[in-house]
């Protein structure tokens, strides 16, 4: 860094404007007073577009402004670490691990590739690498109680149907955690009928997602944390759902279960955790209008599609999802 006059974390050929150090010499100065004035009249490019135009533009005017890339060993971004190196979530004996970091040459993974700050925190989390806690206990919380299931492997299954599965049993376990007042832990997604996990901005806009559940839903991760209390992690019961459901009619495959017998079965349990594990094939029904169309209206709003990246909100995934089934 001696020799030059800034240094910044290679994006693409650009210099990273979110990653850099810039010694307080007049010519910078200069060059971030140019990048502001220049904005005004381009508010259509961001400021990392600017800041590389009218760096280029110096040095085509022979202004030398030293500058030069951070090493992507050591400096690494979220394109590069997350998706190219295929690290959609941690993966067992991952030497770059946040856990059991051995051997790793980076030093730092800057969380870009991904919009919205709610997908950034949520992505941080998934990967062990958050641990700010909040006022209100995020992992530490001693009263808070909690509820799990499981995705099943995927098996001769299209990937559309896939999808569909697996975020039908995601509004299945919200419905269930909006009846029981408790806090969903996510289970691990897959992206692939291969059997490829992924986290859920692969399926939603996190974002929306957490604008209607913030607070109701954990990453699926949460229980590794070590500031979780040992009482949410031991006091864990086993509740297959499917062994409470009832059949819709004996002609057909399909089971149920109503929002009255839920809260009758498990509202009043002392379990700090319930796993009511596998939720697919089962139906869940409210009992009342009012708290159906409640509920329904969350969905509704959180449900919107998405890719990795979360740009922009999709569509909402669709209506099927209204009715709990699989």
């Amino acid at each position: 860094m001696k020799q030059f006059d800034l240094t910044a974390m290679r994006d693409k050929t650009m210099y990273n404007c979110g990653f850099i150090v810039v010694k307080p010499t007049t010519l910078n100065i200069n060059l971030y007073k140019a990048v502001v004035n220049m904005s005004r009249p381009n508010q259509r490019f961001n400021d990392q577009q600017l800041f590389n135009k009218m760096l280029y533009s110096y040095r085509r005017n022979n202004v030398q402004i030293r500058a030069t890339f951070l090493d992507p060993r050591l400096y690494m971004d979220g394109l590069l670490y997350f998706q190219k190196m295929i690290r959609l979530l941690p993966r067992t004996n991952d030497k770059c691990s946040a856990v059991k970091k051995t051997n790793c040459s980076v030093l730092v993974v800057h969380n870009n590739w991904i919009i919205t700050k709610q997908a950034k925190i949520y992505r941080f989390r998934e990967h062990y690498m958050w641990s700010y806690d909040g006022k209100d206990g995020y992992y530490s919380n001693q009263s808070r109680n909690y509820i799990m299931y499981t995705n099943p492997d995927p098996y001769n299954i299209s990937r559309q149907d896939l999808r569909n599965s697996q975020l039908s049993s995601l509004v299945k376990a919200l419905a269930l955690g909006y009846l029981l007042d408790r806090t969903v832990i996510l289970p691990k997604f897959y992206c692939t009928p291969m059997g490829h996990i992924c986290p859920l901005n692969s399926y939603l806009h996190i974002a929306n997602f957490d604008n209607v559940f913030k607070g109701k839903y954990r990453e699926s991760n949460f229980l590794q944390n070590a500031k979780v209390p040992n009482a949410v992690k031991k006091h864990l019961s086993n509740q297959s759902l499917i062994s409470y459901a009832t059949r819709l009619s004996p002609s057909r495959k399909q089971l149920a279960i109503d929002s009255n017998r839920v809260v009758s079965l498990f509202y009043g349990s002392k379990d700090r955790l319930i796993n009511f594990g596998i939720l697919a094939g089962i139906k869940i029904t409210f009992s009342d209008n009012s708290t159906e169309h409640t509920f329904n209206q969350k969905v509704y709003r959180a449900f919107r599609e998405n890719n990795y990246k979360q740009f922009s909100a999709g569509a909402f995934i669709g209506r099927s999802l209204l009715v709990y089934d699989s």
